[in-house]
């Protein structure tokens, strides 16, 4: 019973509670903005004035011949066409391969639900936030 009784309060405190905060909220937010508009512009002057006295020095190098055969030679010697062509063919079989993957964990490795919300999740932080242990490491 104590919880309907909170449950029946409870708006009427949250309303009142925000009524009161909003004047409160309103002018923070009006003084944070104002402060950090503030010195972002002072921050931009300063960094213009600086800027005023930087040079650029002369470029002494030639001008590379951008030509089509030269540039697909340069490109084949320097091993930049096997990558790429290493990296698009792996992207076209990830993107061909992945939605097939949700259906087989369900279907052939019979993984509940949570199981497979539980595998995506570990996946996902794996792959975005690097493992301290490991940092630097290759494999």
């Amino acid at each position: 019973m104590p919880q309907v009784a909170l449950l029946t309060t409870l708006p009427p405190l949250l309303g009142a509670l925000t009524q009161l905060l909003s004047g409160w909220a309103g002018r923070y937010f009006g003084h944070r903005t104002r402060l950090t508009t503030m010195t972002s512009f002072v921050a931009r002057a300063v960094s213009v004035y600086h800027l005023r006295f930087l040079t650029e020095p002369a470029s002494t190098a030639s001008v590379p011949d951008l030509h089509i055969r030269v540039w697909l030679t340069d490109l084949r010697a320097s091993g930049a066409l096997t990558f790429s062509t290493y990296f698009m063919l792996m992207n076209f079989g990830v993107a061909i391969a992945s939605p097939l993957l949700a259906v087989y964990m369900l279907r052939d490795l019979e993984f509940s639900y949570l199981q497979f919300c539980l595998s995506s999740v570990r996946y996902e932080r794996h792959r975005t936030v690097p493992d301290p242990e490991h940092l630097g490491a290759i494999g």
